[in-house]
């Protein structure tokens, strides 16, 4: 489907390589959708949503997905759109099976906590320990003892219904815990967007806030 002018006129989001530019570009792209929220079809939203997905998988945007989304004022509504489009496109189930792949575990670990890949092997994150930043790989979808084959998800939907998230970005705590209190030491990194009280969405590119 093709976008309306009234979207259109948004793209493409990186006109001038600056992140906070490009935030509020998208910003204003998505409450232009929000004041239409009675009248635009949710084809016309899946294309919106999926075009400015597009840009960022093919490293036309500096922002990554779940950074946008953690910016944006009008969240309670976008989550409802984030799931339409997640639903649309197929992207809720089947497809995580190409977002993940098998490591081996370094040491214990736990279900549903951020990983780095060391040395050929998965360790927990954690904020404490700056240095092993940028080897952060994804989340583990199940425990592990030491030793043992660990499946990592890096992208798309994590749904766990003991979770009771509210709406907001998801941050990297000690040892591979997910939190959403923001880090005052350590690093900052920013490695999921809530899309439900018991899903999250995985950005594609965790974004280092602060080292």
């Amino acid at each position: 489907m093709s976008i309306p002018s009234r979207y259109r006129k948004f793209f493409p989001i990186n006109k001038t390589g600056n992140i906070d530019n490009e935030r509020a570009q998208i910003n204003k792209l998505f409450r232009a959708i929000l004041e239409d929220i009675d009248t635009v079809s949710p084809d016309i939203i899946t294309a919106v949503l999926g075009e400015v997905q597009a840009q960022i998988d093919e490293g036309d945007t500096i922002a990554s997905w779940g950074a946008i989304l953690g910016d944006l004022e009008d969240q309670e509504d976008l989550w409802s759109y984030i799931q339409e489009f997640l639903e649309h496109t197929g992207n809720v189930e089947d497809p995580h099976s190409t977002l993940k792949f098998d490591a081996v575990a370094g040491e214990a670990i736990g279900g549903q906590r951020a990983v780095i890949i060391k040395d050929g092997e998965a360790l927990y994150a954690d904020k404490d320990t700056v240095a092993d930043a940028p080897l952060y790989v994804g989340i583990s979808t199940h425990a592990a003892s030491s030793s043992d084959p660990l499946q990592i998800q890096f992208s798309g939907t994590i749904t766990d219904e003991a979770w009771v998230w509210s709406n907001g970005p998801i941050y990297l705590g000690n040892n591979g815990n997910l939190t959403q209190t923001k880090p005052t030491t350590g690093v900052v990194l920013n490695l999921a967007v809530v899309v439900s009280p018991t899903t999250i969405l995985l950005n594609k590119i965790a974004n280092i806030l602060r080292s």
